[in-house]
């Protein structure tokens, strides 16, 4: 029995971006959807609606390149006129590249350490703790996320220094270029944030 083919508008190849004007339909989809849109984080203040679809696109265009899917490409962000990863997209990629791997070795409130292999042998381990944040001049937001900001610094340091040729370079995550940003910690801060309670009104009196 014969089988049919899907529609080339259905089939999954047609999700690739080979195109810029692809990068900006897939872009502009998203944003349509309610998602991924682009935040003071991307520098959003004053933009025109060409610009804000501008960086979509380019964030498809650069996770198309490091092999993210469109999804995962939504989810870098812009800050201070650099894309920046996420430090779990960062060790997704690790995982991913054939020959690497990496091992959390403590992740705690106090200190992150994260290990970095190659075809099984050690790379290094690259450790953030207390006092490299009081260096850093940590923001709120360390207060806030002490684990995961650690952690996201343990983890730009060490592939940076283990492993640039995975990016071809240095990556940057949010926090290595934004002490007070939260991007890239995968955490719904507006759940977390102290509740603002409505003053109370005084009774007139007569």
């Amino acid at each position: 029995m014969e089988q049919k083919q899907l529609p080339a508008q259905l089939h999954s190849s047609s999700l690739q971006i080979h195109t810029i004007d692809d990068a900006k339909t897939m872009g502009n989809l998203f944003s349509l959807a309610g998602l991924f849109k682009v935040t003071e984080n991307d520098a959003a203040k004053g933009m025109t609606s060409e610009q804000k679809e501008a960086i979509n696109a380019v964030k498809l265009i650069i996770g198309h390149g490091l092999g993210l899917t469109p999804f995962e490409s939504m989810k870098l962000h812009i800050v201070k006129d650099k894309v920046t990863v996420g430090y779990q997209q960062v060790l997704a990629l690790v995982r991913r590249t054939p020959g690497y791997d990496y091992k959390l070795k403590q992740n705690t409130i106090e200190c992150a350490e994260v290990e970095f292999f190659r075809n099984g042998e050690s790379l290094g381990v690259s450790k953030f703790d207390t006092e490299d944040m009081q260096r850093s001049g940590g923001g709120a937001i360390w207060q806030r996320f002490p684990s995961e900001m650690r952690l996201s610094k343990a983890v730009s340091k060490g592939v940076n220094a283990c492993c640039p040729e995975i990016f071809g370079g240095s990556v940057y995550t949010p926090q290595d270029l934004d002490n007070n940003s939260a991007a890239g910690l995968d955490l719904d801060v507006e759940v977390v944030a102290e509740e603002k309670k409505p003053r109370p009104v005084m009774p007139v009196q007569g």
